[in-house]
């Protein structure tokens, strides 16, 4: 996350960028320093309020704006419990924003990959040991299968879901013995934690559906 953080820092017209949970307040800063640490706090609180009703309202929500003379207040959910806020003028480009989220999310999943000997190995099978788990992910079936998995995902959570999904999915490598129908079946029960909204979840599921044909 913190190498989403700092580019989205980087563009134009971004003066501060943060990670913010509800609970726990402010879990990254990217500038800002001019503001008080209180005044932070209650300008996360606030926004994470206005999404909230939203969210109730519109189920497709992806962002709350406000926009002010010069500047404008953005925030948007990075996962079920944690939200991203932006500080930027108002000439930012939301395009811009959403394809620089989505390239960091995959520069992350990139750096975590492995050699192309390791990715050429193996073929699914549900009675692979743990240490094939990554190999197991390079098969075809089963990369296809998270290819729409990721699909799905971004259908129902807008730019955010790269970020999101690739998280959940290294998560989910680190707790699992097999890679079968069952542990499938975890990773998407832990999206569907992420995605946090019944309607969102009914629709994922819905696109997932027609692939699911890991045996």
């Amino acid at each position: 996350m913190e190498t989403v953080l700092d580019s989205i820092k980087a563009l134009p017209g971004v003066s501060c960028v943060l990670l913010f949970d509800p609970q726990f307040g402010t879990i990254s800063q990217k500038g800002g320093n001019e503001f008080s640490e209180d005044n932070l706090s209650t300008v996360n609180k606030t926004l994470e309020k206005f999404y909230s009703w939203g969210a109730e309202l519109f189920s497709d929500i992806v962002q709350i704006r406000l926009r002010f003379a010069d500047s404008n207040l953005s925030i948007r959910r990075a996962s079920s419990h944690q939200y991203m806020v932006i500080f930027h003028q108002s000439l930012l480009d939301e395009n811009l924003l959403d394809l620089t989220i989505s390239q960091s999310a995959n520069s992350r999943s990139r750096k975590g990959d492995l050699s192309p000997d390791q990715a050429s190995a193996g073929t699914m099978n549900q009675n692979a040991p743990t240490d094939n788990r990554e190999a197991l992910l390079r098969s075809e079936s089963v990369s296809k299968l998270l290819s729409h998995m990721e699909n799905a995902l971004n259908r129902v959570m807008g730019p955010m879901a790269a970020i999101v999904f690739n998280d959940t999915r290294q998560a989910w490598i680190g707790g699992v013995d097999r890679i079968n129908q069952a542990s499938i079946e975890r990773l998407i029960h832990m999206l569907c934690t992420e995605i946090d909204d019944q309607e969102k979840i009914a629709t994922f599921k819905d696109l997932i559906a027609p692939h699911l044909n890991i045996r």
